[in-house]
């Protein structure tokens, strides 16, 4: 399950990337004008989107994946069914010839049929595990989506701040 972890840590930095990069714009806020606030937010807006943008692209990929072993699984449930009606055949045969290349074949098919089952197993595994992953990675595409939008009434309420606070310091040096 490396695979899944190495995914979850992907989408971890991606998300501490925006989150690091706006604390650090609020950083600079501080002793910055107007239109220097407003790039520091459409920078950190701009990562954002990307990181948003990569993350959409990569849980397309995982549902791509996911319907890949669907489309597999049901192929494979075609071919056991299919072997299964071989094995019968099989047994036939032998019962009437009492031929051993049809006890040969019924087992033959009887490994592949174990081999499909086998592979079955597994793919339901991993659409379980890949479904669970990707439902998670769709919430927190939801939360980033939800960050940038806030981040326009942020970036608007840093103006109006910084406005304000220098028009308090003008009106407190001409009281002084």
């Amino acid at each position: 399950m490396g695979f899944f972890r190495a995914i979850a840590r992907f989408f971890a930095r991606l998300f501490g990337l925006g989150e690091g990069a706006l604390n650090n714009a609020g950083d600079k806020m501080l002793t910055a004008n107007e239109s220097t606030i407003r790039a520091q937010f459409r920078k950190v807006r701009e990562d954002l989107l990307k990181n948003h943008t990569t993350v959409r692209n990569a849980v397309a990929n995982l549902m791509a994946i996911n319907e890949e072993k669907k489309n597999e699984t049901e192929e494979l449930n075609k071919k056991v069914k299919e072997l299964e009606t071989k094995k019968i055949g099989a047994v036939r045969k032998f019962k009437e010839t009492n031929d051993i290349k049809y006890q040969d074949l019924f087992k033959e098919f009887s490994v592949q049929l174990q081999k499909a089952t086998e592979s079955i197993e597994m793919n339901k595994t991993f659409i379980e595990q890949n479904s669970s992953n990707i439902e998670k990675y769709k919430a927190q595409l939801v939360t980033l989506q939800t960050r940038i939008e806030e981040l326009k009434s942020q970036e608007d309420q840093a103006v109006a701040d910084i406005t304000s606070s220098r028009q308090i310091t003008k009106l407190n040096e001409l009281l002084a």
